[in-house]
């Protein structure tokens, strides 16, 4: 993995943490930003909407992964 590659993947690490816990504490305040889109994609916001609990917990793993990609990253000299 080269030196843009990392980076890259350490933003989407800190984005995908940061989504992550904003939709654990504030699950139908969060979904409810992006009801906007195709109707496929609305009826899926709805339901998460309708759904706190499980849209939490969804987040919780959002942000468990952003953290286990971001202990992927390893130092590198180049």
């Amino acid at each position: 993995m080269n030196k843009l590659e990392r980076r890259l993947a350490e933003v989407l690490a800190i984005a995908m943490v940061g989504d992550g816990v904003v939709t654990l504490l504030q699950p139908k305040r969060h979904v409810s930003l992006w009801r906007a889109g195709p109707e496929p994609w609305r009826g899926s916001m709805q339901a998460l909407e309708r759904r706190p609990l499980i849209t939490a917990a969804l987040g919780g793993l959002e942000a468990a992964a952003g953290l286990w990609l971001a202990s992927r990253m390893r130092l590198s000299r180049s």
